[in-house]
Order: structure tokens, then sequence, then C-alpha cells
């Protein structure tokens, strides 16, 4: 891990040299040390988090968009995809991508500690690609903090926590 990091800084210093060519600085062991303490933020906030991420499985049909055609009359194609969505408000309101509920006959949301509950759809936009869920719980769901996109600056760190292609809880970081 240690090793990792210490690349890490090292492109991070990558300096012009006089010659014009490229020269990596080595880090210090201040640099590293800071770098560590923020991967243990990141996995923080990660964790914090984890709860109100959910999985979203879908089961649906499409028509074959060849139907009518000699080589597929009226042929429907049984669809199951999965995808994340956030909780965003303690209700059961969801947040998620419309093309991951496009054409579901049944949605079921899932939570990190294995809770399921069928959800439906309050509303949809394909053009933003959004979709807003719903589940019911007889307790509070927990609500993930969102940023405010407004107060954001270029160049400030982002990080997207779900649960894409069916892998439980993936984290990305960038700026």
């Amino acid at each position: 891990m240690r090793h990792m990091f210490s690349m890490a800084i090292a492109f991070v210093f990558l300096l012009l040299s006089p010659q014009g060519g490229l020269k990596a600085e080595k880090p210090s062991s201040g640099a590293i040390e800071h770098l560590e303490s923020l991967q243990k933020v990141f996995g923080m906030i990660a964790e914090e988090t984890k709860p109100a991420v959910v999985s979203i499985k879908i089961k649906g049909a499409l028509q074959h968009p060849e139907v009518g055609s000699r080589k597929h009359p009226g042929k429907i194609i049984p669809k199951r995809s999965s995808g994340s969505g956030v909780v965003v408000d303690s209700e059961g309101y969801i947040l998620t991508n419309h093309h991951v509920i496009e054409g579901a006959d049944k949605i079921e949301v899932i939570f990190s500690d294995k809770r399921r509950y069928e959800a439906e759809v309050i509303g949809r936009d394909p053009k933003t690609d959004l979709a807003v869920l719903r589940v019911k719980s007889e307790k509070p769901l927990p609500v993930a903090k969102l940023g405010d996109s407004d107060k954001t600056a270029i160049g400030e760190w982002a990080i997207a926590i779900g649960s894409p292609f069916g892998f439980d809880q993936t984290v990305t970081v960038g700026v």
C-alpha cells in the first residue's frame, strides 16, 4: 500500500527539468502521510454514506427493435438490469438514473444491510437521465448528504459512491 502512495506522489511531483524533460521528485514521508490521511477521510465518508446507497435490480421486457420484420415478428426480449441509487429522503425517495429503470415491470431496491424493498416509479426524465423511486418502510431510511454543485469550484474533490454493474458499494474519487 505504501508503495502505491509513493508512486502516486511521484506522479504528482513530476516537474519539468531545466533540460526540458520530466523528472520525478522523491516524495517526502510527510507527503506520503498526508495522502494516507486523505485516504482515511475518503474511507470514512464512504462508510458514513454506505447505508443510503442502494442497488437497484429490475425485471421487465422490451420489444425487439425490428418488431414486425420477418426476422423477429413481435418478439419481446426479457430485460434484467441493475444499477445504483441513493436515498435522498427518509420517507423512502431514491434518486437513480432513468436508463436503469427503463422498461421495468418490477423494481427491487437492496440496501447495504441486505434489506429488500419493491419500489415504485414516482417520476422520470429521459432527457436528463434521472428517475425518482419510492420504497415504503416502517422506519425512516438513512439519507445521503449530497453536495451543492452551485458551491463547488473547479478543481475540488468529488466522491461518487454507488453499486454499478452489480458491484456492491464502489467508491470513485476524482477532481
